[in-house]
């Protein structure tokens, strides 16, 4: 009876798993351009280093998980199905995380000038780590005027 119970529920379990839908309908195409003429007035503050690490097992990546999004930050190399999981560049990820550590430790806006320095080992893409430090001047806007 023991082991009939624990075939069931191995069972049950290997029919239930996760899953997704993803549904996309055409749609035609929309052509508009919107421009904005902007002035921002940019404080430039102190150096300021940032740092973050992504360890790679198996595909899955493990490490910091706070991003500055919105902005390229030029990992070299294009995304491959062995980035990670869901085609995420790991690369351009602990970027991300590089200069966001960097500005949130001097309470900045943007991070200008950032100079990257990427340390990658890869072990036939089953374990990967790669550590990011980034070195900029820090930026505060002070307010933005349209022109």
């Amino acid at each position: 009876m023991y082991k009939t119970n624990i075939l069931v529920l191995a069972l049950v379990s290997l029919i239930t798993g996760c899953s997704s839908l993803h549904e996309s309908s055409p749609s035609p195409a929309l052509n508009s351009k919107v421009t904005a003429d902007f002035s921002a007035d940019i404080e430039v503050g102190n150096v300021t280093k940032g740092s973050a690490q992504k360890i790679i097992i198996l595909g899955i990546p493990f490490g910091d998980t706070k991003y500055a999004n919105g902005v390229n930050y030029g990992a070299s190399g294009s995304i491959s199905i062995f980035d990670g999981i869901y085609g995420y560049n790991q690369v351009e990820l602990a970027k991300s995380a590089a200069a966001y550590n960097a500005l949130k430790k001097m309470s900045a806006d943007i991070l200008i000038a950032p100079r990257y320095t990427v340390d990658e080992f890869n072990f036939f893409y089953l374990f990967r780590t790669i550590d990011v430090d980034v070195t900029g001047y820090s930026g505060s806007i002070k307010s933005v005027k349209q022109k």
